[in-house]
Order: structure tokens, then sequence, then C-alpha cells
């Protein structure tokens, strides 16, 4: 008899044992999950559904130490523009140079555009390499910000 009750017990700890531990592996399994979305989600979208496609930069004309670019390309997705910026490549490493809009303030107008074919208008920077890539941060939904590379361009001496 005392051996039926210890089997009882101990075989319905053992069952709570394996619900925890299907619970807990579930978790882990399920955060793991998500943290690779989180990863892996915002460069896997930039690359295989851009906001913006078919772009062209064509540099213009040079004003001191900036450059003007003439940007146009075509949008295929319907998202808010968050940012721009310009990466310029020094002996093979980018970095951050601020960009100015041909706008009458020099600001980005955020207020969305339609799909389809777009004039983009004048950008400014200074870039301090002998490339320039641009660079776009958008909102298309809730889980993250959406980066496009919009194009490289390498600039005239």
């Amino acid at each position: 008899m005392p051996n039926k009750v210890l089997e009882t017990v101990v075989f319905g700890f053992g069952w709570l044992a394996k619900c925890f531990s299907i619970i807990g592996v579930t978790l882990i399994l399920g955060t793991f999950t998500v943290a690779m979305i989180g990863i892996y989600g915002p460069p896997l979208e930039g690359k295989y559904f851009p906001v913006m496609t078919e772009m062209d930069i064509t540099e213009l004309e040079r004003h001191g130490d900036q450059v003007e670019f003439l940007v146009a390309g075509r949008k295929v997705r319907q998202c808010t523009l968050k940012s721009i910026g310009a990466l310029s490549q020094i002996d093979g490493k980018w970095e951050l140079s601020i960009v100015t809009f041909g706008t009458p303030t020099g600001k980005l107008n955020r207020s969305g555009r339609p799909l389809g074919q777009q004039s983009l208008g004048l950008w400014f920077t200074k870039p301090t390499g002998t490339k320039v890539k641009f660079v776009s941060s958008y909102k298309c939904h809730e889980w993250w910000d959406t980066v496009t590379e919009l194009g490289e361009i390498e600039l005239r001496s």
C-alpha cells in the first residue's frame, strides 16, 4: 500500500514536471524565434521587399564641399518615410553624412507619396570619400523600421 501512494505522488509530480518542461521549452523557443525575426527581419525585408526601386542618382554639381544630387526612382510599397541618410566611403569604410533637401526649408517632406515613378528632387550632402550611398528608413508596419538602400554613386573628381 505505501508503494501505491508513493507511486501516485511520483507520477503526479512527473506529469507536472513534464508540463512545466514543455511550457519552458515553448517559451524559450518562442523568445528565440521572436529575437531571430527581430534580428534578421529588417535586413531581409529591406533587401527583398524594398520601398523604392529603379533608383537613378545623378551628381549634378559641387558647391564647395557640398555635392548636389538629382534623385528619382519608383515607389513600390505604401510606407511612411522617416529619414534619409548618406554614407561616404573612405578607405573601404562607410561614414555617415548629413543630407539636406532642395526645398525652401531644406527639410524632408514626410507627407507621403503615391506609388509609382517619383522625382525625389535635389539632395545635398558633404561627402568625405569617393563614393556616396543613400539609405532611407520607412515605417511600413509596427514590427520594425524598414531600411532601403537607395543607391550608390561614384563621385566625380
